[in-house]
């Protein structure tokens, strides 16, 4: 599988993962009940992806709104990208935000610090209503 796609639903944020290009986008509302279960299709496919890194890995993340158990996800997911990129290799991590929402930058710096990964932070406007 060089693409793994998983569909957005009204809990659960779209996942698009080209394991040979490295591009991951995370986009939509997350709050999935379970997880471990929601996640795990992404984990063992970075797993996969960490035999073959390519040059360049880009993670977009377009999360308007998370509960803490994506949160601790996100983290674990950000800290496995940083450890299967050598200093070779590059990893840009792309947050794009609601540009009229403060609280959902302040976040995103939140978890820059923690993973210490720099983040480039990409205001868009709502679409929301």
């Amino acid at each position: 599988m060089e693409i793994l796609s998983i569909p957005e639903t009204k809990t659960t944020p779209k996942i698009e993962f080209n394991l040979i290009s490295g591009v991951l986008e995370i986009k939509g509302i997350s709050i999935p009940e379970y997880p471990k279960d929601f996640f795990d299709p992404l984990l063992k496919a970075i797993e996969r992806y960490s035999d073959r890194v390519p040059y360049t890995t880009v993670i977009h993340i377009s999360l308007f709104y998370f509960n803490s158990g994506t949160t601790r996800y996100l983290l674990h997911i950000l800290r496995t990208f940083k450890a299967i990129t050598q200093a070779e290799n590059s990893l840009i991590v792309k947050w794009h935000y609601d540009q009229g929402d403060e609280d959902q930058l302040d976040t995103a710096k939140d978890l820059e610090t923690v993973v210490e990964i720099p983040f480039e932070f990409v205001p868009v406007e709502s679409t929301r209503n």
